[in-house]
């Protein structure tokens, strides 16, 4: 409250409201678990709303709120460390290879948030700017036609991270045929609503066990949809992940066998020009 200058990251989070805490998807290179662990905690819809009616009526306010979300927004409603067995399970993702089948995906608590707080008095739009987990989104129709048709604020966060399927499962993120579909879902449901809003889909270079050969894979999606990415980001190792150990050791934290790490900066700029469509010409 002492503070008088205009502060930039509260601006951005000013009008969000957190919903759900916990990650299960167990990336292999994200800290989200490590500091929310894998079981979700979703809030009540009751607290959400009381929370969104204050907001309303801050001076502040000018109708919008930017997000109802978390780790990844549509986890909202969503179970998982409900039985013995969940406890007890070493398993570090919920989510990947396949989504477990004591994970229970569902969509009408969220698609009654999005309804309730889009009818809150004061309450122009009610937006996400979170993340959305693709593959459980696929399982949500009703909450996934809801969110882009009347939600979106013009781009959406997604996070397909790579395309190569070896790279893939080292990261421990579905494959790319996923993000194919979701993209498909998301245009088609655009259209219908009469919008013109857009992916915004986030790209890792330079991740161990991407060489050259695997980055083709990304860099020929991109070239061939002539996507002009607004997020990626070179590879930089969190600590106590199975990433980091890859990118110290050299070897595929599931085999053992070695793989390619990327360390220098010329291989490193290389990986990052596939990002970039001049570079990406220039590459032949």
């Amino acid at each position: 409250p002492l503070y008088l200058a205009r502060i930039p990251a509260f601006e951005m989070i000013r009008d969000s409201i957190t919903v759900v805490r916990g990650c299960p998807g167990g990336c292999a290179f994200c800290g989200l678990g490590l500091h929310q662990g894998k079981f979700i905690a979703s809030r009540s819809q009751d607290s959400v709303l009381r929370e969104i009616r204050r907001l309303a009526e801050s001076a502040t306010f000018r109708g919008t709120v930017t997000d109802l979300g978390g780790p990844t927004a549509n986890m909202y409603g969503c179970a998982n460390g409900t039985s013995d067995a969940c406890r007890k399970c070493r398993r570090p993702s919920c989510l990947f290879p396949e989504i477990c089948p004591r994970f229970r995906v569902e969509e009408k608590p969220a698609l009654e948030l999005l309804r309730s707080a889009q009818a809150t008095p004061g309450v122009k739009h009610a937006f996400i700017q979170s993340g959305i987990r693709m593959d459980a989104a696929l399982r949500q129709p009703a909450y996934l036609r809801e969110l882009i048709r009347g939600h979106v604020s013009g781009h959406l966060k997604v996070a397909p991270e790579h395309l190569h399927p070896e790279v893939l499962r080292r990261m421990r993120k579905p494959g790319g045929e996923t993000f194919v579909r979701f993209q498909e879902i998301f245009a088609q449901e655009s259209r219908a609503a009469g919008k013109a809003q857009y992916l915004v889909p986030y790209f890792i270079s330079s991740f161990p066990g991407c060489g050259d050969e695997q980055m083709q894979a990304v860099e020929e999606f991109l070239r061939r949809t002539n996507w002009n990415l607004q997020q990626v980001q070179d590879f930089i190792p969190l600590p106590m992940t199975p990433a980091a150990a890859m990118y110290v050791t050299g070897l595929d934290y599931e085999t053992g066998k070695p793989i390619p790490v990327v360390r220098g900066a010329g291989a490193r700029r290389r990986q990052q020009a596939a990002f970039r469509p001049g570079a990406r010409r220039g590459r032949g």
